[in-house]
């Protein structure tokens, strides 16, 4: 796994960018969960939320990289977006699945994508890197695996530097 190999505020993990498959059989059930059509269809309804809001989170943290003159930092920056691209990237082959199976998320995607566009226009920088370390928060600790890919990591020039962990 490519890891940027800096350990940076306390110590904190390298980040690590996996490059998961999305490997489902083409005769796997469509309500997969169980067999629970409520629960799949949630499921596929917050993976379409996930292709906008990986670009957002990569949008928010790049918008910094010219300020930082940490080499260290800059590369788990670079990590951290090829890491969330590679995350959008399998939330993308995990949607067109779902259309397969007659779950329309599309809309959805559009959705996020329109409030991700408002988002940028109405909010300064600094809260939506604020917002992107908030919701990696959310997402790494409502996990109960303990992988690395939830840490977003970047200075915005106030003399902090925003961790997710």
């Amino acid at each position: 796994m490519p890891s940027t190999g800096s350990r940076l505020s306390g110590g904190a993990p390298p980040i690590r960018i996996r490059r998961p498959t999305f490997n489902v059989s083409e005769d796997a059930p469509k309500y997969f969960y169980r067999g629970e059509k409520g629960v799949t269809s949630l499921l596929y309804a917050l993976s379409a939320v996930f292709p906008e809001g990986e670009r957002m989170f990569i949008d928010a943290v790049l918008h910094y990289r010219d300020r930082i003159t940490n080499e260290a930092l800059q590369k788990d920056v670079r990590a951290f977006a090829g890491q969330e691209a590679q995350h959008g990237r399998l939330h993308e082959a995990y949607n067109a699945y779902a259309m397969a199976r007659g779950f329309d998320v599309d809309p959805i995607s559009a959705s996020v994508k329109e409030r991700n566009a408002l988002l940028k226009k109405r909010l300064p920088p600094v809260a939506r890197l604020a917002t992107t370390a908030a919701l990696e928060h959310f997402t790494r600790r409502s996990r109960s695996t303990s992988s690395t890919r939830c840490r977003a990591a970047t200075s915005c020039g106030c003399g902090r530097t925003w961790w997710c962990r």
